[in-house]
């Protein structure tokens, strides 16, 4: 296979490494255009996906960011989206868009972060809007994070982890990195005291230094 490089304003063709097929493959389903999107059904979409991820090399190591392996709240296994969240994004319906943003970067955040660094709200409300989605793809997201459910299947990622979470995260409920490490086989928890959703935002250096040590120990 012949992927392209641009060179002097045209396409080269190159020999493809063989991990860019399936990248190709899952940047194409995931910047299709809702409408096209909603053509698909979630088992072709699936098997289109898998059959990308088929191709990629094992890997080597993992760093989990303020998430957790369920947010299926029947199950009753794992730490529900926290009530305020749900709130926000009910009410969000009702805001002007911009507001509505603001208020979600600002729910991302600390109570600390939002008083004290005001300019950290600014910086990553301008890079929102200069990348603003549709509301479809932003609901679309949202629906898939509430109903995602790989509980049965964390066991066997077998790939050393770096599980980080913000401890005031009023998104992800931080226990939820806690059960993380507790189903990985191979995994290990850094929390970020004081920090929200965003901690990558409030504390970059040290969660820089974090990852890359934690990568240079990687064989």
């Amino acid at each position: 296979m012949l992927c392209g490089s641009t060179r002097s304003g045209r396409i080269v063709p190159i020999e493809c490494p063989r991990w860019a097929p399936p990248l190709l493959a899952v940047q194409f389903l995931t910047r299709l255009p809702v409408p096209w999107l909603a053509r698909l059904t979630a088992e072709q979409a699936g098997v289109g996906l898998a059959r990308a991820m088929a191709w990629l090399p094992p890997v080597g190591s993992l760093i989990g960011a303020a998430t957790g392996a369920t947010f299926v709240l029947a199950q009753g296994l794992w730490p529900p989206m926290i009530a305020a969240t749900v709130a926000l994004m009910v009410e969000a319906a009702t805001l002007e868009p911009e507001v509505a943003l603001r208020r979600f970067v600002e729910n991302a955040l600390s109570p600390t972060t939002v008083a004290q660094r005001p300019e950290i709200v600014e910086r990553i409300l301008t890079h929102r809007l200069a990348t603003r989605q549709a509301p479809e793809a932003w609901a679309a997201q949202a629906g898939a994070g509430a109903t995602f459910d790989a509980y049965e299947r964390v066991p066997g990622i077998t790939a050393p982890t770096l599980v980080q979470h913000g401890t005031e995260d009023v998104v992800v409920d931080p226990r939820n990195s806690e059960l993380l490490v507790e189903l990985l086989p191979d995994a290990r928890l850094e929390l970020f005291p004081g920090t929200g959703h965003l901690y990558f935002w409030e504390e970059p250096v040290r969660f820089v230094g974090s990852v890359a040590s934690f990568l240079e120990e990687m064989p």
